[in-house]
């Protein structure tokens, strides 16, 4: 076992545990806690077999299992990139809608307070 697998395996199995039971965010089994917790599962796996995921990268066809999982952390990464991309855009709507009907309530009050005050004076 090298050096790197010693220091970064306790960190993957602390992750996954937290991941699981702690947070007190809700249940364990819930489907994105199960999902994280089964990424955090295979890159424990990749971390402490590393010539498992060069057998998977060669029968998929890449080279290395190195170049694997860059590959797969880059399609990750863009995935998640547009996914919170779309979500701040539907975000700014939603608070767009928001403060327009905020702003015609608000306007619509000040124009009953002033025909109020106007009937009163005249």
């Amino acid at each position: 076992m090298v050096w790197f697998q010693i220091i970064a395996l306790p960190g993957i199995l602390l992750l996954l545990l937290y991941n699981l039971w702690g947070g007190r965010r809700g249940h364990w089994w819930q489907p994105s806690r199960l999902a994280a917790a089964g990424i955090w599962g295979l890159a424990g796996l990749a971390v402490a077999k590393p010539a498992w995921t060069t057998r998977v990268a060669a029968a998929v066809g890449i080279g290395r299992g190195a170049d694997l999982m860059l590959y797969l952390l880059s399609i990750a990464f863009l995935a998640s990139c547009f996914y919170f991309y779309r979500r701040i855009i539907r975000l700014e709507a939603s608070i767009s809608t928001l403060v327009r009907h905020i702003a015609l309530q608000d306007g619509l009050q000040r124009w009953a307070d002033y025909e109020r005050e106007t009937h009163q004076e005249g």
